[in-house]
């Protein structure tokens, strides 16, 4: 939603500017500008929170870092594909 850092860069803070880089973060933005509108325009009161995406030992296991971890601690993960499977992100 704030844009893209490169690694020399400093980190975002509140005062950052938005600037989506994706469809994904272009849509967050939006929500959040049209969030403000009804504030601004209806005096909707409102509260925007600007997380970011931390994990932990509650979230739900079927997310992709959980589900990764909580598998690795039952079996080793596989590290290569198979050579015969011909579509590598299904195997």
């Amino acid at each position: 939603m704030f844009g893209d850092l490169d690694f020399d860069d400093s980190l975002f803070t509140e005062e950052t500017p938005y600037a989506p880089s994706s469809p994904h973060s272009a849509s967050k933005a939006a929500s959040d500008h049209f969030v403000r509108a009804w504030h601004k325009t209806y005096g909707l009161p409102i509260v925007l929170s600007n997380c970011s995406n931390n994990y932990g030992p509650y979230h739900f296991p079927e997310k992709l870092i959980p589900l990764v971890i909580l598998n690795a601690r039952r079996a080793p993960l596989p590290i290569w594909r198979r050579p015969e499977c011909p579509r590598p992100a299904l195997c």
